[in-house]
């Protein structure tokens, strides 16, 4: 095993000891195994070496937690392995060894662990300091959610019974529409963000101190007015810089006369950024007056004019917004903060009830969530009583018992969390054996109430030194700089971005070459060189479109994501043709380091994918590639768990009409009623008094739920259907000689549905909800759609949930629905079902936060003009951790709301640290790649913004920083992008392309569209109507012109011929309808002894997509069947024929064939084909491990072969022309399917597939599975026959259950490709 090669700042990082280190890592910079490195250094010191259990390791999730402690272990053993074969070793050398082995079991019980599994161990070991239950329980976020709302439910009527005029006028000024849901959401706020603090009751005091100012001029010196200061004296600045290029220009040859009305622009902005205090500054904008631009054009270059004019009018705009905000009377904002200050008393008097009373009833429950583990580790850390917070003696404890503190991920602390590991660190005491790692340009969760500012204050203030240095210190900070991960081109885009965006007033962090991405990375050749061409395939790129309505009507799309999607999927088409990435598989002594790139290697980040994820699974679905999305979310939402949990709710509430609906015209409850028969039931209420005396019959249908139209039709029914004499009065009569068969099935309905009703009381939820899935057969159902075992699974996992929530404080059905309700309003939502594994090829679409810690050969980063989410910034009542709360001021007599200064103050730094936490997440996206990276989204006036950015910010030179009022005005990740490409003139103009749908390719910037081939065609201008012009004067040239352009053939029009993918399935149908003659509407398959039991889901079973209800044939579910018991049959078994009643038995139990599924299966023809002498080999190479069964594939054909097999006529591409066919030939074309068996013996590979059709001779099988049959043998003699193990095809036949016996095919050499 070779030594690992560390940088000077690594081993600076891995050597560094008694002091306080933060170690500052840049994305892909190994800081893992640095961390790494540097525990084991300290477990194998020859001088002091530790145990592990003396290190407290602290990271971000559980799975990182347990994959560095099993990193941590397998380096342990490593150097267990290496003392032992050490021939003769010293004493020192056998302690050595002792020590390791020791760690080796120390390690499964040391504290490397996330923050909330040790405030657990902390709590668990010390509940008896903060009088707590020994035997608590840690309660899911679902029962937290349903104690709190119950909390705050009886919180609320207690106020409203004690008639608190205070809480009255609270209600008054947040109620909406007579509900107070706003006023209990603004308390659940404040409580969540004073629960990050280590002491919340200090924290909502210290909120309440801002209102309590004196004067104006006490308000003046508040710390939020100086912040407001601050920022406003940035866009003074900025503004400056606009006016001073302004005025370069205006001082050139053929420059405006605008240097009059600059000056005094820039004295306005001198006077701001010179202004002692926020009063004068407030009178400078009040007093702005502007000068008018000279008009003066003799000798005036137009296009310096231009540029001069809209610098100032930048300016203008931002001074004027600022005037709008900031101009207003101090003494009149004191007001306004005073007249707010009772409302907020209460609301902050309401918080600590809330808080106190919420943690009471959990204490009663005995359960705790992970916010109180902290709060309750941090009381046993620190005394709550003192104002000082000082270290307990239990702290004081654990101090001793760790050696040193290890923080991962330290940029996503927060202030509780600070804490309480300062406390175990002892650095009240003066110890320094804290290490902390992490990239403030990586802290991306701040909904989890991160502060990043941690991290920076720590980066400004320990001592930065190199590895030379001498001194001697405390507090260090060491940056790792060096990017072991992407291709220098990867690394060049993401920098020069953030050169030009990322700055301490916006991103926390002066983006410079210090904390800039260096390569570190060996990457085996230069892109050019590899690829022999001129532009380098390994280049970043950013691909944009328009969003056009004409484009999007034109390939059929819904909107502009399709359109983005289908961007992307014709990207990665060519990228799957042209684009090498390092092999990392490769061999010793393999000449090409480069391998093809496969749909595994690409992933697909978006902001949120809930929003748009799905629509780009299946727009690159249909183009052939296999797409999948790991969002998270979802699972509410799929159609099989909605429609369940209607059921659900309709069982716990018979009165909910949209429940109720639902039920009836889906299959979850049996078979579903039609929209007509719905329509029947709801028309047939009877009249209502009020309606009767009005003489208003469409009175009595609105008034009516549907529950009652139903029970009203039921009571028809039942007399009806009894023999009773119908009264001529009611309605349903008339109605129902329409559909006779009505009364029945809503009798039907209604018994079921009372029946399961009566089981409620005494029935768990989870058995219920298993009893339901199995009576309805709904289970069945879904499993036989599209994507059936993930719908299966989609609705077991419900179980799941209900067999958690029954392990809480709570009970039945009705307190279940609540627990889902408050799941789906919290966004505590499930991840859905996935079937998908990191070894299968298919590209990934997910979420930036998820892909954070990860990394990809190629990477798309979509949806970059989505508008960011500013709803944070904005509302009735903002909260800042450290700025506090503020509310906008209410006019009582008007009954409207303005906002305050300090609302004002308060929404700018809540806009200012969303933009800063969306540039990190851009730093994050921007940094996944290894190889590959490309950004894309969509513009409106795509062209014209492209323009606009050349010339505001082309020729900018080294140093450059996008104006503080540009960064801080971003809509989007666009606003960033473009103007600071653009800033590097020619070096990225070739980088930037203009999508065109359809076009092989896209535009670069700049070019015009009417270069693109085949534009014309698609303008559809007849070119048999060219000679109308010809007698019109001058239009020779362009009669010449317009004849070449409509002269032009798409060189690759054959193609269209052809999917990208095809299955199995449709080649042998197609081969199928051509070898037999087959007629329009004749059906291949005849049904076998179709009066056998067909079960009643199945029969209602119907093809997704609205397929004229087409049902599906009882023959193809019985072959189904069949095929399900050969697939599960046991071969391995001595007794696999004499037991197969046996298996058919278990195999029922254990679910893997169902009741209905069992009833289809023939057990006499499968008993005979095990009585062959080809089950007996099948056994024996079962016991021997040769034998592979369901073995999916997917393979590449060219065009030809795909017309030989389908039996279409190899001239179908030559008619077009040569060039046609030739240009097609030169793509392959995917297919794939599932081969039922095949086993390998005596090195040849015999490949069987079972067939259930009636057939009359095997002629007739043969001629419909031969094309079947030919690409499963290509397939399996491609993934099983190489070079080094060479592999013939001993046999290929097919199993008829109908003949009974074996059906080979002779294929020749030349069928298999020469194989």
């Amino acid at each position: 095993m070779s030594e690992t090669k560390w940088t000077p700042e690594q081993r600076q990082v891995i050597r560094a000891r008694d002091r306080d280190l933060l170690v500052s890592a840049a994305a892909g910079s190994g800081k893992t195994a640095v961390l790494v490195e540097r525990i084991i250094r300290m477990l194998t010191d020859p001088d002091a070496p530790l145990d592990v259990d003396q290190l407290l390791v602290v990271t971000f999730t559980r799975a990182a937690a347990h994959e560095m402690k099993e990193k941590i272990r397998r380096a342990i053993q490593e150097a267990v392995n290496d003392a032992r074969s050490q021939l003769d070793p010293t004493d020192r050398q056998k302690a050595l060894l002792s020590h390791l082995q020791r760690q080796l079991t120390l390690v499964h019980s040391a504290q490397i662990t996330t923050i909330d599994s040790f405030c657990a161990y902390v709590v668990r070991n010390h509940f008896n300091e903060i009088d707590l239950e020994p035997d608590f329980r840690i309660a899911e976020e679902g029962e937290i959610r349903l104690i709190a709302q119950e909390v705050m439910d009886q919180l609320m009527d207690e106020h409203y019974e004690m008639e608190d005029q205070a809480f009255i006028n609270l209600v008054d000024l947040y109620a909406r529409r007579g509900k107070d849901d706003a006023l209990a959401d603004m308390l659940m706020s404040i409580y969540g963000t004073a629960n990050a603090d280590p002491w919340p009751m200090e924290w909502l005091d210290r909120c309440s101190d801002i209102y309590r100012v004196k004067s104006p001029e006490d308000m003046l010196r508040m710390p939020w007015v100086q912040g407001l200061t601050n920022r406003i004296k940035s866009q003074a600045e900025a503004c400056e810089d606009l006016l001073e290029e302004a005025m370069q220009l205006s001082r050139l040859p053929g420059g405006p006369h605008y240097q009059e009305a600059i000056e005094a622009d820039l004295a306005y902005c001198e006077s701001i950024r010179e202004a002692e205090d926020f009063s004068r500054i407030a009178l400078i904008l009040s007093g702005i007056q502007w000068k008018k631009l000279s008009g003066k054009r003799k000798g005036v270059d137009e296009e310096l004019k231009a540029r001069a004019k809209d610098l100032r009018d930048q300016s203008k705009k931002v001074f004027e917004q600022l005037r709008k905000d900031y101009s207003g009377d101090p003494a009149a904002e004191f007001d306004k903060l005073s007249a707010m200050a009772p409302y907020l008393k209460t609301l902050l008097d309401l918080t600590k009830e809330y808080a106190v009373s919420f943690e009471a009833c959990k204490r009663k429950k005995n359960v705790v969530d992970f916010a109180d583990l902290e709060h309750y580790a941090l009381r046993i850390l620190r005394d709550p009583a003192d104002p000082a917070h000082p270290m307990t003696e239990t702290a004081e404890n654990l101090c001793r018992q760790y050696a040193e503190v290890m923080i991962d991920e330290y940029q996503d602390s927060n202030n509780l969390q600070e804490a309480i590991l300062s406390a175990v660190a002892g650095s009240d005491q003066g110890e320094h054996k804290t290490f902390m790692v992490g990239d403030v340009k990586q802290s991306i969760y701040s909904f989890r109430q991160a502060r990043p500012e941690l991290f920076n204050s720590k980066l400004k203030s320990y001592d930065k030194l190199t590895a030379e240095s001498k001194k001697t210190v405390r507090s260090q900070r060491i940056d790792l700089s060096r990017n072991f991960r992407s291709r220098q081109e990867i690394l060049d885009f993401a920098n020069h971005i953030f050169y030009r965006v990322m700055q301490e007033d916006l991103g926390g962090v002066a983006y410079h070459e210090d904390v800039a991405l260096h390569l570190g990375a060996d990457y085996p050749a230069t892109a050019a060189a590899v690829s022999g061409k001129a532009e380098d395939p390994y280049s970043a790129e950013l691909i944009l479109c328009e969003q056009d309505m004409e484009a999007l009507e034109a390939l059929g799309l819904e909107d502009k994501a399709e359109l983005e999607a289908n961007m992307i999927g014709e990207r990665i088409q060519r990228l799957m043709r042209e684009q090498k990435v390092v092999n990392e598989e490769e061999e010793e002594g393999d000449q090409n380091p480069l391998r093809g790139l496969r749909y595994q290697d690409i992933v697909i980040l978006l902001r949120s994918p809930g929003s748009n994820g799905q629509v780009f699974v299946d727009r690159l679905t249909q183009m052939g590639i296999p797409a999948h999305i790991t969002s998270g979310k979802g699972y509410f939402d799929t159609v099989e768990v909605s429609r369940f949990l209607a059921l659900l709710s309709l069982l716990n509430n018979r009165r909910d009409d949209r429940s109720l609906a639902a039920v009836m015209l889906s299959h979850v409850f049996g078979e579903p009623f039609t929209e007509d028969q719905l329509y029947l039931i709801r028309s047939a209420y009877p009249r209502l008094t009020t309606g009767q005396d009005r003489g208003d019959e469409s009175r009595d249908i609105q008034n009516a739920c549907l529950w009652d139209s139903l029970e009203a039709m039921e009571s028809y029914s039942r007399g009806i259907l009894a023999g009773e004499k119908e009264d001529s009065d009611q309605r349903p009569g008339y109605l129902l000689e329409l559909d006779i068969s009505l009364p029945q099935k809503v009798l039907d309905f209604c018994d079921r549905l009372e029946a399961v009703r009566a089981r409620i009381p005494y029935t768990p939820i989870h058995r219920l909800i298993e009893e339901l899935l199995d009576e309805t057969a709904y289970l069945n159902y879904v499993t036989a759609l599209p994507g059936g075992q993930i719908r299966r699974a989609n609705l077991l996992k419900l179980v799941d949930e209900a067999i958690r929530f029954e392990g809480s404080s709570y009970r039945g059905l009705y307190r279940f629905m609540n627990y889902i309700q408050k799941l789906r309003s919290y966004n505590v939502d499930l991840s859905a079902a996935e079937l998908i594994g990191e070894e299968d090829d298919a590209v990934r679409i997910t979420s930036i936060h998820k892909s954070k810690g990860l990394q990809y050969p190629v990477v798309f980063v979509c949806g970059l003009g989505q508008k960011f989410n500013m709803r944070d910034s904005s509302g009735d009542m903002l909260i800042e951790t450290d700025l506090g709360i503020s509310l906008r001021t209410r006019n009582a007599a008007k009954r409207t709301m303005s906002d305050s200064l300090f609302h004002r103050a308060v929404s700018d730094q809540r806009k200012e640290n969303s933009l800063a936490e969306e540039m990190r997440v851009l730093y994050v996206a921007l940094t996944r790649a290894k190889e590959k990276l490309i950004l894309s989204g969509s513009l409106p006036r795509l062209k014209e913004r492209l323009d606009q950015e050349w010339e505001a910010t082309r020729g900018k030179g080294d140093g450059y920083v996008l104006p503080y009022h540009r960064r801080m005005g971003a809509k989007n990740y666009l606003d960033w992008i473009l103007p600071s490409l653009a800033s590097y003139g020619e070096l990225y103009r070739q980088s930037i392309h203009c999508y065109i749908p359809g076009e092989d390719g896209a535009l670069t910037w700049g070019q015009e569209q009417a270069e693109s081939p085949g534009r014309a065609d698609r303008d559809g201008t007849p070119a048999n109507h060219l000679e109308d012009l010809k007698d019109i004067p001058g239009t020779e040239a362009l009669l010449q012109y317009l004849r070449r352009v409509f002269a032009y053939r798409y060189p690759y029009a054959a193609s269209q011929n052809y999917k990208s993918k095809y299955s199995v399935s449709e080649i042998k149908h197609a081969s199928m309808q051509l070898g037999m003659g087959e007629k329009e509407g004749q059906e291949i398959f005849r049904p076998v002894d179709e009066d056998r039991y067909v079960p009643e889901f199945a029969r209602a079973v119907t093809e997704e997509r609205g397929q004229n209800n087409k049902k599906i044939h009882p023959g193809a579910l019985r072959g189904t069947a069949m095929h399900r018991v050969m697939e599960c049959l046991d071969f391995a078994r001595e007794d696999y024929a004499d037991s197969l009643g046996e298996q058919l038995d278990q195999m029922r139990a254990d679910g893997r064939l169902s009741e209905e599924e069992l009833g289809l299966v023939l057990p006499d023809r499968i008993q005979s084909f095990l009585k062959q002498d080809m089950a007996d080999r099948i056994h024996r190479s079962a016991v021997e491990g040769r034998l592979y069964r369901e073995q999916p594939f997917v393979m590449g054909l060219r065009p030809q072969e795909i017309d030989r097999l389908m039996g279409r006529q190899p001239s179908a591409a030559s008619k077009e022309s040569e060039t046609d066919a030739a240009a097609v030939g030169e793509d392959m074309i995917l297919v794939q399917g599932i081969i039922d068996l095949f086993f390998i013996e005596d090195g040849k590979i015999f490949l069987l597939d079972y067939k259930t059709d009636r057939v009359q001779d095997e002629s007739e099988l043969v001629g419909r599975y031969q094309a079947q049959l030919l690409l499963y043998a290509q397939a399996v003699l491609r993934a099983m026959s190489s070079e080094e193990k060479p592999l013939c095809l001993g046999g290929v036949c097919m199993y008829s259950f109908a003949l009974g016996r074996l059906v080979y095919l002779d294929l020749s050499k030349e069928d298999l490709g020469g194989r």
